[in-house]
């Protein structure tokens, strides 16, 4: 593929948790708020020390979570794909960064942000193992299992497959419920 941009595995906070907030509002955040805006630091190294300061040094590779910090606001582009995924093997869905990096301190938790347009939005089991890291540039990796020339590619087609056998079918990410008010109107993504 000529002219695609980087193309992401990403994680919606622990379990995916904030997937369905995430894909409501339109955005993929970071739940590392105790380093503060994200922007502020100048190098990887920078944040690696942070982290090393805070209590995610106890829960795993300090530099895992650097790597990904720096590259949410750096590496990360205005037209990457992002692919979401739920543990090591089912994928929530996937849709294209529309913004730089912000910091919203409105926000309760996962405060580092991108707006992101969500495209689709399920529940695919598939046949991979995906890496547990929050986020993966996964750009170049080569597929070896399917006719694709990147593993991406794959990824892509199983959630644009209607025949694919998902979980869950497709919903519209945007809802409008009508009717009186008490009247019961609830929803769930």
């Amino acid at each position: 593929l000529i002219g695609f941009g980087g193309v992401w595995l990403y994680s919606a906070g622990e379990d995916s948790f904030k997937w369905n907030e995430f894909c409501q509002k339109g955005l993929m955040a970071l739940g590392y708020d105790d380093l503060g805006n994200l922007s502020e630091f100048e190098s990887k190294e920078q944040i690696n020390e942070a982290i090393k300061r805070s209590d995610w040094y106890k829960k795993s590779n300090p530099s895992n979570h650097a790597l990904a910090n720096y590259q949410f606001v750096n590496d990360v582009s205005i037209g990457d794909i992002i692919i979401v995924k739920d543990g090591k093997h089912s994928l929530l869905g996937y849709g294209f960064v529309t913004s730089g990096y912000f910091y919203d301190d409105t926000r309760e938790d996962f405060k580092s942000c991108r707006s992101v347009d969500w495209k689709v939005s399920g529940l695919w089991e598939t046949k991979y193992d995906f890496v547990i890291k929050t986020l993966t540039d996964i750009s170049s990796f080569s597929s070896k299992k399917t006719n694709d020339k990147f593993w991406f590619q794959a990824l892509l087609t199983i959630m644009n497959n209607k025949n694919y056998n998902r979980i869950s079918m497709e919903k519209s990410i945007n809802q409008i419920l009508y009717g009186p008010p008490g009247t019961g109107k609830t929803y769930a993504l």
